[in-house]
């Protein structure tokens, strides 16, 4: 009994096909903090209510490893001063507040990353709105 030459190449052709495009890859760089726009530094800007008639201003200093936010949030109108900063980056967007959870901002970041802007929200007087902000 005989085994053809293309019986037994076929298999073999396969798994080279198989395993060349497995060890191909991306070639890039896949680490989870790569694609994050770096917002690291001091920011100033304003908040608009939505629900009441009201506008005012925070200021905040980010430190940023990888995804991770820290620093310090000051926000006058709800007595924030100094108040410790908790957030996270994923590409271009961003969440960060108080450690308390007295205010949430979440929006994005410029092609520049020199502004910031979305929605915050403010649970305990029932009040959310829009929010802009501009690199020191």
């Amino acid at each position: 009994m005989m085994i053809s030459i293309r019986k037994l190449l076929t298999p073999l052709f396969m798994l080279f096909v198989v395993v060349s495009i497995t060890a191909c890859g991306s070639g890039g760089d896949d680490s989870a903090g790569s694609s994050n726009v770096d917002i690291s530094g001091s920011w100033s800007g304003t908040w608009a209510s939505s629900v009441y008639t009201l506008d005012d201003t925070f200021d905040t200093t980010i430190t940023q490893q990888g995804s991770i936010l820290s620093g310090s949030i000051n926000v006058p109108y709800i007595s924030l001063a100094g108040a410790d900063l908790k957030g996270t980056i994923d590409g271009r967007t961003i969440t960060f507040g108080d450690i308390a959870g007295l205010i949430t901002f979440t929006g994005t970041v410029s092609q520049d990353a020199t502004t910031l802007s979305g929605t915050y929200v403010i649970p305990s007087e029932s009040d959310n709105g829009t929010w802009q902000g501009t690199k020191n």
